[in-house]
């Protein structure tokens, strides 16, 4: 299952060509991700439910379709914590990937507004997380993706959906992800 993990990961970043084009068809980001989960009901203080953050990298990709869209693949990079099997008091972390598929459509150009530096996007994803079995995770949000330089720039996501986790040898979700990151485009 790792080395598949591997693989996904390895194939999006050599997806990348190494040409670099005045049209900055391309993308490639590096995203720190942030959300908050619900503990699962059986982890409570004083009957009040315990809330967890999920912290994870985030690689993505993406290619310009057509005017407007961008199609992509994307990996998240998250440590989850697990039970060791003879000890169940004892945690350790894993690795655990996130790869999946994304859309994204610009909005400024729709609109004719004109902006070298900035970029406003409805973003959509769908992937799974290989956490305790595979779980379906989606989201639909706002990205905004500021360029001081031409190629190089910082973005942040807000989405809404379904997000896994994988706390003390079970799972959780969450319907809110934040995203931020640096970006890259040619």
């Amino acid at each position: 299952m790792v080395k598949k993990n591997l693989l996904c990961i390895i194939m999006a970043v050599l997806s990348v060509s190494l040409k670099a084009q005045q049209t900055n068809e391309n993308r490639l980001s590096i995203d720190y991700s942030f959300s908050q989960h619900q503990h699962l009901v059986n982890l409570t203080d004083n009957g009040n439910v315990k809330y967890t953050n999920q912290n994870a990298i985030c690689i993505s990709y993406g290619r310009l379709t057509s005017d407007n869209l961008e199609a992509g693949v994307y990996c998240g990079i998250l440590f989850a914590e697990y039970h060791v099997s003879d000890d169940p008091n004892t945690l350790t972390d894993r690795l655990v990937f996130s790869p999946g598929v994304s859309l994204s459509y610009h909005l400024l150009p729709k609109m004719n507004i004109p902006s070298e530096h900035i970029d406003i996007t409805l973003d959509n994803i769908v992937g799974g997380t290989f956490a305790k079995g595979c779980k379906l995770e989606y989201g639909i949000g706002l990205g905004i993706h500021y360029y001081p330089f031409n190629h190089f720039g910082i973005n942040a996501s807000a989405l809404f959906g379904n997000f896994t986790i994988a706390r003390l040898g079970a799972t959780s979700t969450s319907n809110f992800q934040l995203k931020t990151g640096l970006s890259w485009r040619w």
